[in-house]
């Protein structure tokens, strides 16, 4: 006979809230994420041929610029 009691706990628990350590693991893989997008987005800017060179570095400063402004404490100025 299953036990309904505990279907029930089972069916209404939400998800567990993150742990601090968790919390700060999971901003860490968004902050590897946007900077693997902003490596594909060099990458393409790099490869793009009909960019001269003034217009790629400021888009790829831009690309930084904007990193930097998401994610603050990944900067080497955030550093410890």
């Amino acid at each position: 006979m299953p036990d309904h009691e505990h279907q029930r706990e089972l069916e209404t628990a939400g998800p567990k809230p993150l742990t601090p350590e968790q919390a700060a693991a999971f901003d860490r893989l968004k902050a590897i994420n946007d900077q693997l997008e902003i490596w594909h987005k060099t990458r393409e800017i790099a490869l793009d041929q009909s960019l001269l060179s003034h217009a790629a570095i400021r888009r790829i400063r831009r690309l930084y610029q904007e990193f930097d402004a998401k994610h603050p404490n990944t900067t080497e100025e955030g550093q410890p």
